[in-house]
């Protein structure tokens, strides 16, 4: 009896074991956060539960938006990618003041890549409404195959993206964004990295209305092509990138060329200037 009693309390550990085992597997795969997000409307939506670590927008039969998943990645720490298929995506919910991607822009929080279907494929419109994307310093987005339009600032600058933190566009459009301050592009204090990005009919009131960059700036193939300020009356500073940071750029086309100085659309200028 002693025998068959201990086999039996071995036996039932062993078991208890195995069921603690299987339970805490089954809680963690569900618990587990979704790190790749597949876009599946086209419709601008938040997300409906930022706790469930899905993209379920707030809309019949709860599809994956852009908004909603930029809300999901934002909840996550990091590490996050966004699949963008085929399609052009409008922004139709104004609103600002707050940086949670619930209005106006794409608040992006950590780290993010952002890959569409080639930038004549997948366009992402702001319609006017606000700029498309602001990047604090916490983040670092990358996006790839995708066109940037119709941004416009609400008194701040960057008109189709304002990056605080670190940017890296490759194989995409920047397109007739506009800004009433600088940057009409593209407004960056952070890390930007262009790579084979064409920066087109950008315009601002101030510099840089293609692109107006204080930090690093590194470019890599593309173009800076018609691209506009007011500032001086467009005159010879209309053609400019304005820039207070290092420069690297190789490989670079650019046309409109005005002269130097801090002005508008397509030249590079700054306190430091490297071509490489």
């Amino acid at each position: 009896m002693k025998m068959i009693h201990v086999v039996f309390v071995i036996s039932l550990a062993s078991l208890t074991a195995l069921v603690i085992l299987g339970a805490t597997s089954a809680t963690a795969s569900m618990a587990a956060p979704q790190t790749t997000f597949s876009v599946t409307s086209t419709a601008d939506a938040v997300d409906n539960n930022l706790g469930d670590n899905q993209c379920h927008a707030a809309l019949p039969g709860n599809p994956c938006t852009l908004r909603a998943a930029i809300q999901q990645a934002d909840a996550l720490d990091g590490g996050s990618t966004i699949m963008l298929p085929a399609g052009t995506y409008t922004l139709t919910i104004a609103g600002t003041g707050e940086d949670a991607a619930a209005t106006g822009d794409l608040d992006v929080l950590h780290t993010l890549t952002l890959q569409g279907a080639g930038a004549t494929a997948t366009i992402i419109n702001a319609d006017g409404i606000d700029r498309v994307f602001d990047i604090p310093p916490t983040a670092q987005l990358t996006i790839s195959g995708v066109t940037i339009e119709n941004g416009r600032d609400n008194g701040y600058t960057g008109g189709g993206i304002l990056n605080r933190g670190s940017l890296t566009l490759i194989d995409d459009v920047v397109y007739h964004n506009h800004t009433t301050t600088s940057g009409g592009g593209i407004a960056s204090i952070g890390v930007l990295i262009l790579s084979n990005t064409h920066i087109i009919s950008n315009s601002s009131y101030f510099y840089g209305g293609g692109i107006e960059s204080g930090g690093p700036l590194h470019i890599t193939g593309g173009s800076l092509v018609s691209n506009t300020t007011d500032y001086g009356g467009g005159g010879p500073d209309a053609g400019k990138v304005g820039g207070f940071g290092k420069a690297h750029v190789a490989g670079k086309q650019a046309t409109g060329l005005g002269a130097s100085g801090s002005g508008g659309g397509n030249q590079i200028c700054g306190a430091s200037f490297e071509s490489t």
